[in-house]
């Protein structure tokens, strides 16, 4: 582990393992997290608290020009591919491109950086 990243799976082992091995991998990484919390908290005390508002990570990749997906989008697709599944009698069908994904929630798709 590096300092404070916690990871899981093949992040963390590479590709190898199954399920249960990610599961034990999750449980290390909580583990160490839960360790780190006093000084997580301390580092966090001696820092500016203005980054640490609920919306900070939005305007922070706003700032940067980063397109991203947010929970209420993330809703707006969940209620859509649960719908289409109704029509068949399935809990959902996945809508696994790319853009259509971000069109469904309003969204332009962007060309991957080169």
């Amino acid at each position: 582990m590096v300092g404070r990243e916690y990871v899981a799976g093949w992040i963390k082992r590479g590709p190898s393992g199954v399920i249960g091995t990610n599961k034990a991998d999750a449980m290390e990484s909580v583990e160490q997290l839960l360790a780190d919390l006093p000084a997580i908290s301390a580092a966090r005390d001696e820092r500016d608290d203005a980054a640490a508002t609920p919306g900070a990570v939005e305007a922070f990749l706003e700032a940067k020009g980063v397109s991203f997906v947010t929970f209420d989008d993330w809703l707006l697709l969940d209620k859509f591919e649960t719908e289409r599944g109704k029509q068949e009698g399935r809990p959902r069908i996945k809508v696994v491109q790319r853009e259509e994904m971000l069109a469904r929630v309003g969204l332009e798709p962007v060309d991957a950086p080169s």
